[in-house]
């Protein structure tokens, strides 16, 4: 059976009120006769992916799987391949085949498609499919993807199996929370850990949890695990309430209860002020730590005002010192609102519609599919800042006395402080970021109190007595690292605290393969970071396969001062370290106040000849290292100010400024504008995330219109 798609919706669609008769505009796919309620019941063969030796399409779900539906439930995916340096042609896909336990159903082009979220109708672009319930059977079932790119030396891929579930009812179990209210066994409880102890108890696999009182509530570490369920523990609220503990316990894991969690609704606020990060507990089998939890249309933040740029629980450091990510195991983002956190959705799944704001470090590295959502609000100068500290003299009688501090400040051995007057020799460990209590002077106030403890020495605190860790204290200049013998027998030394925290909204993490990925459509707006870092550091394996971001607005500040950022910018390819990309396609993207760097010094970036940078706004663009084979660069627009034309591209022009190339870059309005619209090239993109459709000639960037 195959789907043609509906063609593009229009924007007044985005907020209707009935949906119904756009909901019917997908396919509808059930299981085959055969299946009898349990997963793969119903096929005959099941579909595989092929192993990879070429390249093939990037295909990522939009919706969550483990969700059961007494009906119908409609499905996206977001799929890409580059057609043949394009992709203007139905995102250089042929078809998507979507295989739900033994039927069948293509859909040969993708649409815009609105659902219902918990935020109201959202439209997504994408392939879609409406699995229904067939009559007189329950039970759980298993969807496999298949993209087949226009591309025919291409192989297919195949995703899956992730597990929908036709259900006679929708929770096989609903419990509400009052902590007010007398405990009713298997209907009401005072706590979430009371009411999800019940629901492991008793094996109910797709329960609902409604908490019914406002306040602020945890999930605890309650004993038995519920990772194979076929579905989720779903929490949700009727009332304004939070999640978050209210004072620093431990480390600051929020913990899960040892469940696949789905949070959701507008009502609740998940509050990371005390919360360094959520995850499961150390017990968790890595067999089993990959499940994950599904973040909708919630709210998370942090009620400490100063937002990202706050020390966590008054420990005197940022949040993404303590753990690489806000949560583990890959979480799915849909329609969020996430501000002043930091490491705030590495490894997800997806993020879908959401709005993220004022967060801090890394953002979304090695995400699996960013789609239509808006970033607003990035830096860590607040943390690398040199910041005065204290100073320090030695007044005595010795001829020589100095002041060392080890190591780099995120490093293992760092935080040492060495005090050496004359001949004798003073430490003092301040411990390092990551660790809370081993250390013997933690803050620069107990370091101070220390060495106003050695003889003729005399230290000034200049900093809050708990604002920053001691071991971040280091020279100005020295951007966090430590320093050899300082003499502080001639004059006050000021020594400084700076983190030395750098972030990236999108990197290529070390330690893997970065492959099938999708940034698309999306607005990173006023981000001092390195916004696309694709040049991991080793250890092997450190490929790129089949990754594809096209109509993206990145704009940094115009004003950046974070050096790293600023020599930086965007990079692909690291000198000396080979990186072996294939298929990664970069398209119809703009970037505004930030460089793109191509690192090929010593053979840096391996790419194959379905790699394509095609239609991007770049204000200027470097191929360090000699020419990259097998790169197409094609369809460029770089700035007036400086820019040069790399050898190996084609169909550049340079001119231009923010101010002359887009609508009103100052609020943000990217829309082309005098040199871009005047210069016309091939388009290669279908649609802009406005809805607009690009036509055959086009403005190269994000936006058609």
């Amino acid at each position: 059976m195959s789907w043609n798609g509906i063609g593009l919706i229009s924007r007044s669609f985005r907020n209707v009120a009935d949906i119904d008769a756009l909901l019917q505009a997908s396919p509808a796919l059930s299981p085959s006769p055969a299946w009898d309620g349990t997963a793969a019941s119903g096929f005959t063969t099941i579909p595989t992916d092929p192993t990879r030796t070429t390249a093939k399409p990037a295909v990522r779900l939009i919706t969550p799987p483990f969700q059961w539906f007494t009906d119908t439930l409609d499905v996206g995916v977001m799929a890409a391949a580059n057609d043949s340096g394009s992709l203007f042609n139905t995102l250089g896909i042929a078809d998507v085949t979507f295989h739900y336990e033994g039927n069948s159903v293509t859909v040969t082009s993708p649409s815009w498609h609105t659902i219902p979220t918990q935020l109201g109708p959202r439209t997504y672009f994408g392939w879609w499919v409406r699995l229904k319930k067939p009559a007189g059977v329950a039970g759980h079932g298993h969807l496999y993807v298949e993209a087949t790119a226009r591309d025919g030396t291409m192989q297919k891929r195949v995703i899956g199996p992730y597990t929908f579930s036709p259900q006679g009812t929708l929770h096989d179990a609903e419990l509400t929370i009052a902590p007010s209210q007398a405990q009713i066994v298997g209907q009401r409880y005072q706590s979430l850990t009371n009411a999800i102890a019940w629901v492991k108890a008793n094996a109910r696999v797709n329960p609902l949890l409604t908490i019914t009182e406002p306040g602020a509530y945890v999930f605890g570490n309650s004993t038995g695990e519920l990772y194979t369920n076929p579905g989720y523990v779903n929490v949700t609220a009727t009332v304004p309430v939070s999640i978050g503990p209210t004072a620093f316990e431990g480390t600051g894991n929020l913990r899960n209860d040892r469940a696949k969690l789905h949070i959701f609704g507008p009502n609740i606020t998940m509050d990371f002020r005390y919360g360094a990060v959520m995850e499961h507990s150390a017990a968790v089998p890595a067999s089993v730590a990959q499940l994950s939890p599904w973040l909708d249309g919630v709210t998370i933040t942090t009620s400490e005002p100063l937002g990202s740029d706050a020390d966590f629980a008054d420990l005197g450091i940022p949040r993404s010192v303590l753990n690489a990510v806000l949560f583990v195991s890959g979480p799915w983002f849909t329609e969020v609102s996430l501000d002043g956190l930091h490491n705030s959705m590495i490894g997800a799944k997806v993020i879908r519609g959401c709005v993220v704001s004022d967060v801090g470090a890394d953002i979304a590295n090695s995400a699996s599919l960013i789609l239509q959502s808006r970033f607003e609000g990035s830096t860590n100068n607040f943390w690398n800042d040199d910041r005065p500290a204290f100073s320090v003299q030695y007044t005595g009688p010795e001829a020589t006395a100095t002041i060392a501090r080890s190591g780099n400040v995120m490093g293992t051995n760092g935080g040492i402080w060495t005090v050496k007057i004359g001949a004798n020799t003073f430490t003092r460990d301040t411990g390092r970021p990551a660790f809370f209590t081993t250390a013997q002077s933690r803050l620069f106030g107990e370091l101070v109190a220390w060495l106003n403890t050695l003889p003729d020495i005399t230290a000034t605190l200049l900093i809050e007595p708990f604002d920053r860790i001691a071991s971040s204290g280091t020279l100005p200049g020295f951007a966090g690292q430590g320093f050899g013998d300082t003499s502080i027998k001639t004059a006050p030394l000021t020594v400084v605290s700076n983190l030395d925290i750098h972030g990236d909204f999108y990197q290529h993490q070390a330690g893997g393969n970065l492959e099938n990925s999708i940034i698309a459509f999306n607005e990173v707006l006023d981000y001092e970071v390195q916004i696309i870092f694709l040049s991991p550091p080793n250890p092997a394996p450190r490929s790129e396969l089949d990754v594809m971001i096209f109509g993206n607005v990145f704009h940094a500040p115009g004003n950046v001062t974070d050096p790293v950022v600023l020599i930086g910018g965007s990079q692909w390819g690291r000198p000396s370290l080979p990186l072996p990309a294939s298929h990664v396609v970069i398209a119809h993207n703009t970037w505004v106040n930030q460089q793109f760097l191509i690192r090929n010094e010593g053979g840096g970036l391996a790419a194959d000849a379905y790699c394509l940078m095609r239609n991007n706004v770049i204000p200027n663009i470097s191929v360090i290292g000699g020419d990259v084979p097998n790169l197409t660069i094609d369809g460029l627009h770089l700035f007036a100010s400086g820019a040069v034309a790399p050898a190996q591209a084609v169909n550049v022009t340079i001119s231009g400024s923010p101010a002359s190339l887009f609508a009103d870059a100052d609020a943000f309005n990217f829309s082309p504008a005098g040199e871009l619209l005047a210069g016309l090239r091939t388009a290669a993109l279908t649609v802009d995330f406005n809805k607009a459709v690009f036509p055959a000639s086009a403005p190269v960037g994000a936006l058609a219109k």
